[in-house]
C-alpha cells in the first residue's frame, strides 16, 4: 500500500516515513497541500495522511480538493495534527470527508493500528483502493 504524507515539517515527514515503512508501506511525501494534490493526481496513493497547518494550501483545503476530485475522492484521508486540537476542528475535518483525526504525537503502535483500521474499513465498504 502506498501512503502520501503531507507535512511542512521535514522532521515530522521523516518520522512518519520511518514508522510506516517499517510496517511495510511505501511512502511518498509532500511539504504542503498544493504539492500533495499534484502528487496525488500523478501517483494515486492508497491513503493520504496530512497535517493541517501548512503554507500554500492547508490540510482542510487539501481534504476538500481531494473529496471534490472524481479520480481521488475515494482515497482514505487521515488528519495528523498538533495544532488543531479542539473538538470543533475535528468535527470540521470529519465533515470535509476525513477518515480519521489523530492528534500528534500518537503512540506508534496505536497510530499503525489506526491506519490499518482505516484500510480495513475501506475494504469492508468495498471502496476502491489502488494496489
Amino acid at each position: 500500500m502506498r501512503i502520501l504524507i503531507v507535512d511542512d515539517h521535514a522532521d515530522s515527514r521523516i518520522i512518519l516515513r520511518k514508522t510506516l515503512e517499517s510496517d511495510g508501506y511505501t511512502v511518498m511525501t509532500a511539504s504542503n497541500g498544493a504539492e500533495a494534490l499534484k502528487a496525488a493526481r500523478e501517483l494515486l496513493p492508497d491513503m493520504i495522511i496530512s497535517d493541517i497547518l501548512m503554507p500554500v494550501m492547508d490540510g482542510f483545503r487539501l481534504c476538500r480538493e481531494i473529496r471534490q476530485d472524481k479520480q481521488l475522492c475515494k482515497i482514505p484521508f487521515v488528519f495528523y495534527t498538533a495544532t488543531y486540537m479542539d473538538p470543533k476542528d475535528e468535527r470540521l475535518a470529519m465533515s470535509l470527508g476525513a477518515s480519521r483525526y489523530i492528534i500528534k504525537p500518537a503512540d506508534t503502535a496505536e497510530f499503525i493500528r489506526t491506519i490499518k483500521g482505516v484500510f480495513q474499513e475501506y475494504k469492508k465498504k468495498k471502496l476502491p483502493l489502488k494496489t
